[in-house]
């Protein structure tokens, strides 16, 4: 027998119900329906553990050191160049006269 045909029929096999000869769909929404009520029971659990661990402090995320002090010279470059910008737009709206060339 081919290798491929054995697979597909051992799948075949394990996928198809065994002793099932009715569908209850009461019973499969019932299943459904208790298992997402469990989720959603085991959710909020951990989300209220997780909350009283974090009142406690116990399990919470330590805070980093202090960084370093900061390069000011970073700082001032941005500052002179926006200023830069904005002067560049002022002058813009106030010294640069263009012409529309539709009109």
């Amino acid at each position: 027998m081919d290798p491929l045909k054995k697979i597909t029929a051992s799948l075949q096999r394990f996928l198809k119900p065994q002793g099932v000869k009715r569908l209850n769909p009461s019973r499969d929404w019932m299943m459904v329906l208790a298992s997402g009520l469990v989720l959603i029971f085991a959710s909020v659990l951990w989300n209220v553990w997780f909350f009283f661990a974090v009142l406690t402090e116990e399990k919470t995320i330590q805070a980093p050191a202090p960084q370093q002090e900061v390069d000011a010279s970073s700082f001032e470059k941005a500052q002179e160049l926006f200023k830069k910008k904005e002067a560049e737009e002022a002058r813009y709206r106030n010294e640069y006269r263009f012409v529309d060339p539709s009109r």
